[in-house]
């Protein structure tokens, strides 16, 4: 007979913990907990579900560490744990490499969800980073062959990008994003929305954004759909005399290099087509532009995340077409922002009402 399920509470007064020279968080010990009694409990797939910006690697990172995870693999206390570290994005891979070096004990061994397990490769446990995308059919199959050690998934949610549900077979939610909101790990959002009829170009409608409130904005990374949009939009934004740097056809060395610029402050905007989405971690970001229609909660979330971290303003602004059936708001992934305001034009000339 399976375990009561134990309780995992906010405590402010928890011991002190570090992974590497980081304290960790509440929610990090929690997951932590959580997923290993899942694991001595005959769980063998466990999805840690945490907010983008709260924290997911060092929750992961005090799992792999622990003694308690080398008794549940029936391994010794002295054992360096070898994990098969899947990600779809070579940035993620380098990111792990580099966050889990800082523990003696534990082993990452690298693998894009795109390629095939070399034969006679030897591994302890499977860490999916950016789970619910899990949805791709080469992932699925790595899955498949990999079912005699533990898998942990991470993601910020259980929906995977085809809106179903991740297939694990234990969900580990210490925190809510609004919760975490609340406790102060995730800044508070100003949501900004532009109502654009299905005829507007988005180009437009963003060189409107940045024309009002440009001077407010602060460092801006804006997500577009397409190329030549993005293209088109670079020039725009120069004829209205700001800095820009247009983030597509550049290589990782590049992209590196001119985040370190933006973070620096060299240039308030950042032009990208999701070449910043997952796994970007933008220092110094104060806010949002999504000049694209969405209809992936997932997508959403990552974007808005990359402004959420605490010291950000959480500026969002957005295009959104009332029309369409898959567009959602920025309210649906961070609920009731600290503001909210509405953008209408009446006879051609942007109005304001404010919801929040």
């Amino acid at each position: 007979m399976t375990a009561a399920l134990p309780k995992f509470e906010f405590n402010p007064d928890h011991a002190v913990e570090l992974f590497g020279t980081k304290e960790a968080r509440w929610m990090q010990m929690a997951a932590r907990n959580e997923t290993l009694w899942a694991l001595e409990n005959g769980f063998n797939r466990v999805c840690i579900i945490l907010p983008t910006g709260v924290g997911k690697t060092i929750g992961a990172g005090l799992i792999l560490a622990s003694d308690q995870l080398r008794d549940i693999l029936g391994k010794p206390r002295d054992h360096k744990i070898r994990v098969l570290f899947i990600s779809h994005r070579q940035r993620l891979l380098t990111q792990a490499v580099q966050a889990y070096s800082v523990e003696e004990n534990i082993e990452i061994i690298p693998f894009s969800m795109m390629g095939t397990l070399p034969i006679g490769i030897v591994f302890d446990i499977v860490v999916v980073d950016e789970c619910h995308h899990e949805a791709t059919m080469s992932f699925q199959h790595q899955l498949e062959t990999v079912t005699e050690v533990p898998i942990i998934g991470l993601t910020a949610t259980e929906d995977r990008m085809d809106g179903r549900l991740c297939k694990f077979d234990y969900f580990v939610e210490p925190i809510s994003r609004s919760a975490a909101v609340a406790q102060g790990f995730l800044a508070e959002s100003d949501v900004h929305t532009f109502i654009a009829p299905p005829s507007a170009k988005q180009v437009d409608i963003v060189s409107d954004m940045i024309e009002l409130c440009g001077e407010k904005m602060g460092q801006i990374i804006i997500f577009m759909k397409t190329r030549a949009e993005a293209i088109e939009l670079e020039q725009r934004i120069i004829e209205l005399k700001y800095t820009c740097r247009l983030l597509v056809d550049i290589s990782e060395a590049q992209l590196n290099a001119a985040l370190a610029d933006f973070e620096t402050r060299q240039f308030q905007f950042v032009i990208s087509c999701m070449k910043i989405g997952e796994g970007v971690d933008v220092k110094v970001c104060d806010g949002i532009i999504r000049g694209r229609n969405l209809g992936s909660i997932p997508l959403y979330n990552q974007i808005i995340g990359r402004a959420a971290r605490i010291g950000s303003d959480c500026l969002i602004f957005e295009a959104i077409n009332p029309l369409a059936a898959n567009n959602i708001s920025a309210v649906d992934i961070v609920g009731v922002p600290r503001s909210h305001t509405m953008y209408y034009k009446v006879r051609g000339e942007w109005r304001t009402h404010q919801l929040v």
